[in-house]
């Protein structure tokens, strides 16, 4: 039906109505320093596996999210997927992927923003047929590629030109805008049934269509307009919108014999599959700049590459417009070169940018990624990665405990999956699995374990001659913990205790048996186990009891609510959106709706007929305080029926932004309703409410909406009376009275910052700086100022002095590393620091380390620092050494073993007003070989 030839000249031009939200702009040259990678591979069928890359750079985070797919497996293929609802239709990544059958995918290409239709810019061809493709790019010059599978396997990218002309009885010609994509209907396109199998949805579109009805060469039907028509099974359609065809009726007629004429730049004919991006990024092997379309700056990303032997693809999302920073075109070289890529280019990013994938640990695709406008955007099409496999014989069995810690005496349930040869999960009767332990002790019944010893326990599991095994630790309590508070509403109400046990190094887990628990009140409620049931109002506590630890949980029951404000005289009250242009609207205080008083706030807003994240705020030039602690606050709001989601934004007393969601949809219309919002956990009083706000994250009306705040009521739970401190606390085996002996032992002093601005007694600060002098340098091999200090060390020890950079020590058996975050956290200081620290503590052979710092980690501004440096840290602890980490701040003394880590902070011996610190403490260790003990000694105490 088609005749394919080479490119020839190209006779007119063709645009398409819609515009890429970015244009080709120029492009930065730095690149983002790598500090640390938190890196997981997850396997989602033989040959695909999903790579997230948590790392680090000197600019901040980049969450990089990776697919590798084998080329080169007959059961694994690649194609493009689109919408399965209607052709043309905007839809998730998620919907595609899912619909088409799919175990994982990326977003694809770009296409027109507005609306809920459009076409994507480039061809898209599945199993060697022609989807799509449009003859408008690439004409002078390269702005968007396309990534093709030729029928022989093999890969490639290439800016592809297509010219596509229609030729009835020779003299009649119409130039094709594209085969298969809808944008305006401006000008004629090829319509056939891979597109649909009728022009009805088509003609709900764009009245007035006109179709010529195409069979074996010849035109056979001619539509009236409007029309709607059948597309033959082995023909097709001409489309024209009717103005067009006004101007062409008199050269077309029922019976003309027809050509049609497709001229590209490549062989059509030699292509399995295509799926259309944007600009390269690397060729050859070498990082590409001018080729193509390439957005500027740092911005989520997605793209696509080739390793040199063509046998991987690769692809990729990095996120942005978050915590992650996204990436730079001359990042995205970086980045794809590292993953092995030889050829790559760039797909639609932005807010498109998401990967989808279904795990072998999931039970249906998800999406992996954090899309960058906190929904997923509706797009055009996907990069699919398809498992083509038949279900085969279980091959290998994977046991997934409840729990990889778990204490004596407690349970531990294992699920048991098989799978084949490409990881279809397969039904196992769980009668037939047999369980048996390899190492440890313990009894099973059925598939749950009861350990009876203390250390490393593995598990096999064997069902048909197939096998797998797990490993989980089984560990003592040495003390036993529990939630913060149990609070209820009203009597009647339950809550479950739950209970964690401490082992001697720190570690966690939670505790299900062996726990007894008693009511300081036995009136306020029952006790069924460790189901707590409240019978009445009021407060107190239950103690539970597990050998000889123990631990108490305060229990409020019942809540007053206070008012906050009815928003009466309301001052400050600022209209502003997010975008910050485009949405029209007004905040004011009315007295047109009110539920408490005469006024409200009233905002009114018109958001865009849009995908994206959009917002109108009613902010307050003066923040609202909320006073003491409530759980939770209650807005009374009056409905629009518009289904956007009612927020506030506030900070709390660490200057932290909180959000609270009152709905997520506002679906009543014309009447009042009191929402609640709980505050959330970890949040430092008193909170502050900076503005109220309608969002939406995908928005199909323009219409303008009105809605009305009022009376904002804060939920305090009743007070709970004091708890008798009977905690068992955990007592550190390693923390023991260390004596300076002439044992062959390294004795090691430490003490915190010294010196002090604001000490006016001149002969009182001589006084404490030599008392302090004496006080670390006496009986220790080595003197340790881990804080600012104005000392000049003596020759009584070795001394080190806090100098505010990076310095590593090798000491007899101890490494000691001085790491400052003064700035915040350990990038925003001395971001070198994170190159350094891991490699020269496992260069030594030393047991023991000892990190000096001037903030401790959980100090750190950034949360995901404190946890990639703690990770670390345990990497460091499972080389076999011991891990100290001192910090030298504020004006108390404590410590914390988690997790087999220990945190020490020593104080500072001046406080803020310049008067002795009653708690300076010194911390001596003993370090012997292997073993390393502590003991803390205040110098109130010594002198």
């Amino acid at each position: 039906m088609k005749k394919f030839l080479r490119y020839k000249k190209r006779v007119g031009a063709f645009a398409l109505a819609s515009m890429i939200a970015f244009g080709a702009m120029g492009v930065p040259t730095f690149a983002a320093q790598k500090l640390y990678d938190q890196v997981t591979t997850e396997t989602i069928t033989k040959g695909v596996t999903y790579e997230f890359n948590h790392r680090l750079t000197a600019d901040g985070w980049q969450d990089i999210h990776v697919l590798k797919v084998n080329l080169t497996d007959p059961n694994i293929a690649v194609a493009p997927v689109e919408s399965s609802k209607e052709y043309g239709l905007k839809d998730t990544v998620l919907n595609m992927i899912s619909d088409a059958g799919a175990v994982a995918g990326v977003n694809a290409d770009f296409f027109g923003l507005k609306g809920n239709y459009s076409a994507s810019f480039g061809p898209v061809i599945k199993d060697g047929n022609i989807i799509s493709v449009g003859t408008d790019k690439n004409l002078n010059g390269y702005e968007y590629g396309a990534f093709f599978i030729n029928q022989n396997g093999n890969p490639f990218i290439h800016f592809l030109k297509v010219q596509a002309d229609f030729y009835a009885n020779t003299n009649s010609h119409l130039e094709l805008a594209s085969l298969n994509k809808i944008t305006e209907m401006i000008y004629p396109i090829y319509f056939d049934r891979n597109a649909a199998a009728t022009t009805a949805d088509l003609d709900k579109r764009f009245p007035e269509l006109v179709k010529f009805v195409v069979e074996n060469d010849t035109i056979t039907y001619i539509s009236q307009k409007g029309e709607t028509v059948t597309v033959p099974e082995n023909g097709y359609l001409i489309i024209l919108s009717g103005k067009h065809y006004d101007g062409v009726a008199s050269y077309f007629c029922v019976g003309q014999h027809t050509e049609l004429k497709l001229n590209a730049s490549i062989d059509l004919n030699n292509i399995k599959t295509a799926i259309g991006g944007a600009g390269k990024i690397l060729s050859q092997g070498q990082k590409v700049t001018g080729q193509g379309v390439v957005i500027s700056g740092r911005q989520p990303r997605t793209a696509l590459g080739i390793t040199q032997d063509q046998s991987t693809l690769i692809l990729m999302v990095v996120d942005g417009r978050s915590h992650s920073i996204g990436a730079t075109h001359d990042e995205m070289a970086d980045l794809l070169k590292e993953y092995g890529a030889y050829e790559a280019m760039h797909l639609d990013g932005g807010g498109s940018s998401t990967l989808v994938a279904k795990t072998i640990e999931d039970d249906k695709v998800e999406v992996k990624n954090k899309v960058s406008e906190g929904t997923q955007r509706r797009v055009m099409d996907a990069v699919g990665v398809f498992n083509n496999s038949s279900v085969g014989e279980v091959n290998h069995i994977k046991l997934i405990p409840s729990a990889e810690k778990v204490f004596t005496g407690n349970e531990v349930s294992f699920d048991v999956v098989g799978y084949d040869e490409y990881y279809h999960k397969i039904e196992m009767p769980s009668d037939e699995v047999s369980f048996a332990i390899d190492k440890g002790a313990g009894s099973f019944a059925g598939r749950t374990l009861t350990p009876t010893t203390a250390g490393e326990i593995t598990v096999s599991a064997t069902w048909r001659g197939a096998s797998g095994s797990v490993s989980i630790e089984s560990m003592e309590a040495a003390a036993i913990t529990a939630q913060e508070r149990i609070s209820l509403s009203d009597a009647g109400q339950s809550a479950t205790i739950k209970i964690s046990g401490i082992d001697k190094d720190g570690f966690t887990a939670p505790i299900s048996s062996g726990v007894t628990y008693q009511l300081s009140d036995e009136t306020l409620g029952t006790l069924s186990g460790n189901v707590f049931t409240a019978s009445k109002k009021g407060s107190g506590y239950v103690e539970a009891t597990m050998g000889n630890a123990k631990c108490q949980i305060p229990i409020s029951v019942g809540v007053k609510e206070e008012m906050v404000t009815s928003f009466e005289g309301q001052g400050g009250i600022i209209y502003n959106s997010f975008p910050k242009t485009g949405i029209a609207g007004s905040a004011v205080l009315s007295d047109k709706k009110s539920i408490d008083g005469k006024n409200s706030l009233e905002l009114n807003y018109q958001f865009l007929e849009s995908d994206a994240v959009q917002a109108a705020y009613v902010s307050f030039s003066k923040a609202i305080v909320v006073p003491g602690k409530p759980t939770a606050l209650k807005l009374s709001v009056f409905g629009n029926g518009s289904g956007h989601m009612v927020r506030a934004k506030g900070t709390d007393a660490a200057g932290k932004d909180i959000i609270l969601e009152f709905t997520k949809a506002i679906d009543w219309q014309d009447e009042w309703k009191e929402l609640t919002a709980v505050i959330p956990a970890g949040t430092t009083y008193p909170i502050k409410i900076d503005n109220m706000y309608c969002a939406s994250m995908g928005n199909t009306t323009s219409e303008k909406q009105t809605v009305y705040f009022d009376k904002l009521v804060g939920v305090y739970e009743n007070a709970v009376e004091d708890v008798p401190a009977k905690t068992t606390q955990l007592t550190d085996v390693r923390q023991k009275q260390v004596k300076k002996a002439d044992d062959g032992a390294y004795y090691i002093n430490i003490i915190g910052r010294v010196s002090s601005g604001t000490v006016e007694n001149k002969q009182l600060y001589e006084a404490q700086r030599k008392k302090a002098k004496a006080f670390a340098e006496t009986e220790a091999n080595l003197a340790i100022y881990a804080g600012k200090n104005d000392i000049s060390p003596s020759t009584i020890a070795d001394t080190i002095q806090w100098n505010g950079s990076y310095q590593y020590y090798n000491k007899p058996n101890v490494s000691i590393v001085q790491m400052t975050a003064a700035n915040g956290g350990l990038r925003n200081t001395n971001a070198a620091q994170w190159l350094k620290f891991k490699n020269d503590i496992l260069a030594s052979s030393n047991p023991n380390v000892i990190f000096i710092m001037d903030r401790t980690p959980s100090d750190f501004n950034d949360a995901m620092e404190t946890v990639l440096f703690r990770s670390v840290l345990q990497e460091i602890r499972k080389a076999g050494k011991t891990v100290f980490v001192i910090s030298a701040s504020d004006v108390g003394y404590w410590q914390n073993l988690k997790d087999g880590i220990r945190y020490i902070n020593l104080p500072n011996l001046w406080t803020a007003s310049g008067q002795v610190n009653s708690n300076f403490t010194k911390l001596k260790l003993r370090v012997n070989g292997s073993d390393i003990t502590y003991e803390a000694v205040k110098m109130s105490e010594s002198y």
